[in-house]
């Protein structure tokens, strides 16, 4: 895959600048909905920045989130080098961060100390034997340098909702046939809610893992089915030794220097390969046969350097994650968003990265989406 081809895959304005209106629920509509209940499924960037908004406007609510942790696609590790890795969602996909940031947050009193760099890497093509240098793109985007995507959400959006999020919570089954929504989890608990915001992946919509009830519209689950969602994998592998550039495509493998500008010490190449190209890796049957998969490719490309100087790895097969099962929507069709985003007797409504009709893929993409939506469930 190469950077162009990567980049397909990435929502931003013909400026290159993606960076979403913030949409604020007005303060009379805040207080006649005091007293209602919203319960938001997934803890995810859209349910986060959903709990976030909320939480501000005084409006009660409980985020059910089906994992034992928050943060959805957005996910870190530790220890592993001398830098924090984003597992999940890496890149600030505009040119101007701390506006974005500033848009997310939404506070006046918040300044941000999160350093960031410019990612524009020197970037290489493999093909036939012959290493070849890809011409420089105009685009320049960005990265965290010391924290994750994650930490962001962690230290801004998180503090005053984390209490009202119940992990190890998956909802099985949502019930708008009454007044109220009945919401029931894997355990058999139970919320009533006058409002549910479901920001799950597609993933799990596609699965039928939540049952709607009524059913879901047959132009709905049309919709849901037809809307891209490719499976996905990262991979980051510590080496004794950089022998590799800044990135380089192979095949449709984009491999790439995690630790680019990051002033670390740390050797560590990542893998990022999204799309039904990704099926190569993520159909393995397991870890072991993906790193071995991963490391005959490099060491085909660098003449077994990669072998050689191997130390540990990650392998984050999100493909294979229970409760997101992909990638992040590929999808260019406003038609297909709109139908999904109808919600349900004016009682259940959607939300998420492949919802936002404008910056869909993203992380603010996802938490923008949600706080649109949120503006039509007050209205």
């Amino acid at each position: 895959m190469t950077r162009a081809e990567f980049l397909k895959y990435l929502t931003m304005t013909s400026a290159g600048v993606a960076v979403s209106p913030l949409i604020k629920l007005s303060p009379s509509i805040a207080a006649t909905r005091a007293e209602t209940e919203v319960v938001i499924v997934g803890a995810g960037a859209a349910g986060l920045m959903a709990g976030y908004e909320l939480q501000k406007q005084g409006i009660s609510y409980r985020i059910l989130e089906a994992t034992n942790r928050y943060g959805g696609r957005v996910r870190k590790a530790e220890g592993f080098a001398d830098f924090p890795i984003d597992i999940g969602a890496e890149w600030i996909h505009t040119d101007v961060p701390y506006e974005l940031f500033a848009d997310m947050v939404d506070d006046d009193d918040v300044s941000f100390d999160e350093a960031v760099v410019p990612y524009d890497p020197e970037e290489f093509f493999w093909e036939a034997g012959k290493m070849t240098k890809e011409p420089a793109e105009s685009y320049i985007e960005y990265k965290f340098k010391n924290t994750t995507w994650f930490d962001f959400l962690d230290k801004y959006i998180v503090p005053d909702i984390r209490s009202n999020i119940l992990l190890n919570s998956p909802v099985t089954k949502i019930d708008y046939s009454g007044e109220t929504t009945i919401v029931t989890t894997k355990s058999g608990e139970t919320y009533e809610a006058d409002q549910v915001l479901v920001t799950v992946p597609m993933g799990v919509l596609k699965a039928n893992m939540i049952d709607f009830v009524p059913a879901l519209p047959t132009k709905k689950a049309k919709a849901i089915k037809a809307n891209p969602y490719p499976p996905g994998l990262k991979v980051f592998i510590k080496f004794t030794n950089r022998f590799y550039p800044d990135a380089v495509a192979v095949n449709d493998s984009y491999y790439y220097d995690a630790a680019y500008r990051k002033d670390a010490n740390s050797n560590v190449l990542a893998l990022f390969i999204v799309g039904e190209e990704a099926r190569v890796f993520t159909d393995l049957p397991n870890e072991a046969a993906i790193m071995k998969a991963v490391l005959a490719e490099l060491d085909s490309v660098f003449e077994g350097k990669a072998t050689e100087n191997y130390v540990n790895h990650i392998v984050q097969n999100w493909s294979t994650e229970p409760y997101v099962r992909g990638s992040y929507s590929h999808n260019e069709s406003h038609k297909i968003r709109k139908r999904i985003l109808e919600p349900l007797d004016g009682k259940v409504f959607f939300a998420g990265e492949a919802l936002n009709q404008d910056f869909y893929s993203t992380v603010d993409g996802a938490g923008f989406s949600a706080l649109s939506v949120l503006e039509e469930m007050m209205g």
